[in-house]
């Protein structure tokens, strides 16, 4: 029998912290980790649903979109809503994952559209070895192991649409 498209659909950490502090200058510092976990097969993640580490640390602007929720007196709905509308946006101050082997080290700022999807860019650099044997990995079931020698490449995630778009940062174009 088939699985249903929500079975599966699971996400377990082995420690998941999350703290945040407030600034006077109507800002939040954060830092979210989470070690250890495992991706569902029912999200479809295109790499080994293997995280071994996620950690980010940056500041949220426009924190006094929030005063209602210490106040008990509004919904995390309407607050994050009110943030959005405000331009509420977080800096990425350092985002380090190690997911299935591939170490990438990020910064940015990301904010939320207006139909609520994430947008903005991430750019920092990665592993060359490890990506490039994760993915020939990925893509041939594992029937292709590749071994490279340590390299950082730069790279950028930019998130806009509803869609995450990976390339590599050469510093050509815009800025």
């Amino acid at each position: 029998m088939a699985a249903a498209p929500e079975q599966n659909r699971t996400f377990r950490a082995g420690r998941l912290q999350f703290h945040m502090l407030g600034r006077d200058a109507d800002s939040i510092d954060i830092a979210f980790k989470v070690e250890n976990a495992t991706i569902g097969q029912g999200y479809h993640p295109k790499l080994p649903g293997t995280l071994a580490l996620a950690d980010l640390r940056g500041r949220v602007s426009q924190a006094a979109s929030f005063e209602v929720l210490e106040r008990g007196r509004g919904s995390v709905t309407d607050a994050l809503e009110h943030w959005r509308e405000n331009g509420g946006m977080l800096g990425v101050e350092r985002l380090t994952l190690d997911w299935a082997g591939i170490k990438t080290d990020l910064k940015g700022s990301l904010g939320v559209d207006g139909t609520h999807r994430l947008e903005g860019e991430l750019t920092g650099g990665v592993d060359a070895g490890s990506a490039l044997g994760a993915i020939a990995g990925a893509l041939t079931g594992g029937q292709l192991k590749l071994e490279a020698a340590d390299a950082r490449i730069p790279i950028s995630l930019r998130f806009r649409n509803g869609d995450i778009e990976a390339g590599l940062a050469l510093g050509l174009g815009r800025r």
